[in-house]
């Protein structure tokens, strides 16, 4: 169960963060000066693009807190991070190393100085391009005259890039502190793997502030749900994720298990190497 839950949370992670629509320039919705709010697929493509636009450091040293409610993370060289069901509340906080070009990460206990080489909160550029994945680049198709359950027709350009979810402007919101779009997402089809529900995107940057993402599963005697928040600040120049809530819920016959998970991230650092951190990739065999 322990490994699942590790499972379920580095896949919702991994979904939940890819951002990819392009590139360009993202300050306007529209040529005209109406008033009228933008649409909302305008501003998830922008948010896309504002994304993929920032800056990337090559790699982050940080701090990583673990608040848990019916679970433990611990770090074991054997199993890398674990996170097991554990009753009542604990406490637990890892220096990371992470390679921004591969989303690799080294975590170090502090105090029992145990290594293991993954992480569950990955801060930077390895997310955004994995959530590429699920978005595909516009194209452009013949118009139909038929109705579809897909996604809207602007003209004869079929919006590809939200292609998996409908997309709605529920309104605007303050999210700490600054006011943001809040979009609802509703994916056309298969939510297990596209489970993006919600963004807040900043009124001014057009950047992400914070993501939903839930995924459920129903089985004949046993179901699981789990849901995923992860919210974005900047230091320095980089635009970061640092900060995560994750539940898990599962039910099965006399059994309910309900767990929590709150990862902060702080005390960035960005150098340019980190020499002799990660193991050197054995050589394939045409090298040899």
């Amino acid at each position: 169960m322990e490994r699942s839950v590790a499972a379920f949370s580095f896949a919702v992670c991994s979904l939940a963060i890819a951002f990819a629509a392009g590139s360009g320039p993202t300050r306007a919705f529209a040529s005209d000066s109406s008033a009228a709010a933008p649409r909302a697929e305008d501003i998830y493509l922008r948010a896309m693009r504002a994304m993929r636009a920032q800056p990337q450091p090559n790699y982050v040293i940080f701090r990583a807190d673990y608040w848990a409610r019916n679970a433990a993370v611990r770090c074991t060289a054997d199993d890398g991070l674990d996170i097991s069901l554990h009753h009542g509340d604990s406490f637990s906080a890892f220096r990371v190393w992470y390679r921004v070009a591969d989303g690799r990460s080294v975590t170090v206990d502090p105090k029992t100085r145990a290594r293991c080489d993954d992480g569950l909160i990955e801060p930077a550029g390895a997310q955004v391009e994995a959530l590429g994945q699920g978005t595909p680049a516009p194209t452009a198709t013949a118009s139909s005259t038929g109705r579809s359950s897909g996604p809207p027709l602007i003209g004869t350009v079929r919006v590809e890039a939200v292609h998996f979810y409908r997309v709605t402007l529920a309104g605007i919101e303050t999210i700490d502190g600054h006011p943001a779009y809040h979009l609802e997402l509703h994916a056309y089809r298969n939510p297990f793997d596209h489970p993006l529900t919600d963004l807040w995107v900043d009124t001014s940057s057009l950047l992400i502030r914070r993501l939903q993402a839930e995924v459920s599963v129903h089985l004949l005697i046993a179901s699981a749900r789990g849901s995923f928040v992860a919210s974005f600040e900047r230091s320095g120049p980089y635009w970061l994720l640092d900060n995560e809530h994750i539940e898990f819920a599962a039910n099965a016959t006399l059994v309910h298990v309900r767990s929590t998970i709150n990862v902060r991230a702080s005390e960035f650092a960005f150098p340019t190497d980190l020499p002799g951190v990660f193991p050197s990739p054995k050589p394939s065999a045409s090298s040899r």
